[in-house]
């Protein structure tokens, strides 16, 4: 409907990116950390993969538009992931419960501020560690190859997969 949000819209890009490693880069990142030996208990090679995978598509869009190329999100995002079930599910249920029970409503939101307040701090501790995030300036051109080689890269390693 509007064509404009391809290019003007960040969050369109940064989500549709996400979305793309993660169908897409994802099972090839899988691989790779299976053959290292990477264990799957409690899911980590799952999780580490699905972050490896967002980071991989859209980190270059994050360094173009903030310049800003995050190193160790990867262990934010492992840090906090799992709670994010549990962030979602308590907060339908206090919407839920607030409409009942109107007069307590402050009550049910306890937990998922708790879940807020712990994403919070992981982020800013992980934010505080030297060399967390690397400052980046990247042109548009150097952007645009990066994704080219990206699709080209898969496109050959599907081929590779089917033959």
């Amino acid at each position: 409907i509007n064509p404009k949000l391809l290019r003007d819209d960040i969050g369109f890009q940064l989500s549709f990116t996400a979305v793309f490693g993660i169908i897409y880069v994802f099972p090839i990142v899988s691989d790779l950390l299976e053959k290292i030996k990477i264990s799957n208990k409690f899911k980590l090679r799952d999780v580490l993969g699905v972050t490896l995978a967002a980071q991989i598509a859209t980190g270059p869009i994050a360094a173009y538009y903030f310049g800003v190329l995050p190193i160790l999100g990867i262990i934010s995002n492992v840090l906090v992931l799992w709670a994010l079930p549990f962030l979602i599910g308590s907060l339908i249920l206090a919407i839920v419960l607030s409409f009942i029970f109107s007069s307590l409503e402050i009550f049910f939101f306890i937990i998922p501020m708790l879940i807020i307040d712990y994403i919070i701090l992981v982020s800013s501790f992980v934010n505080e560690i030297p060399l967390s995030f690397v400052e980046v300036e990247l042109d548009i051109i150097v952007l645009v190859f990066y994704y080219v080689l990206l699709i080209v890269a898969f496109y050959n390693m599907r081929l590779k997969k089917m033959s």
